[in-house]
């Protein structure tokens, strides 16, 4: 149940939401001109931009919707992981109780670190040390943009009760 309704949408902003569609997008609305657009500007940055592996950037949004009980971000990624080439078995194990199967080391290892800064905030050395032995410093730091932003999402999304989007609305590239 929606528990904070969507803004009256200006005609600019009505523009804005139609080219990204999703129940996400116009709740976003809500947040001050200047933060929306640095926030958009990050994500599209994040999500279309950037070299990070978009396989295991997926896999860790998934593992942050299923760690913060959030069923849109886990129903809109799971679509989009699946159409950028995550297996339907990868997609479910990254949002299993324990990891395992087909997940490869580097991804178990990835998403135990996800976990720990989710759950704890501070993860343990060993899960630093786990991640560290697959990505650079450089994507660990943007292993923790990705996780923040997606706790940041799925707080949105759980508090403000925007509900899940129709069937084959999913996040697009709002420029193409």
């Amino acid at each position: 149940m929606q528990r904070i309704p969507y803004p009256v949408l200006t005609p600019a902003q009505e523009e804005q939401h139609a080219r990204a569609k999703i129940n996400l997008s116009k709740i976003m609305f809500l947040l001050p001109p200047k933060i929306l657009a640095g926030m958009s500007a990050a994500g599209k940055a994040m999500l279309f931009e950037s070299p990070y592996d978009p396989l295991l950037r997926e896999l860790i949004i998934l593992r942050v919707g299923y760690l913060s009980n959030c069923e849109y971000e886990a129903h809109q990624h799971r679509v989009y992981g699946r159409q950028m080439g995550l297996s339907d078995a990868q997609v479910e194990a990254a949002m299993a109780p324990t990891l395992g199967a087909p997940l490869t080391q580097r991804e178990q290892d990835v998403l135990r670190f996800t976990e720990e800064v989710v759950v704890n905030v501070r993860p343990s050395d060993v899960a630093l040390a786990g991640a560290r032995r697959h990505l650079s410093d450089s994507e660990i730091l943007e292993t923790l943009f990705i996780i923040s932003n997606y706790m940041f999402i799925a707080r949105v999304i759980e508090t403000s009760g925007i509900p899940l989007d129709a069937p084959g609305v999913i996040v697009s590239n709002p420029d193409k």
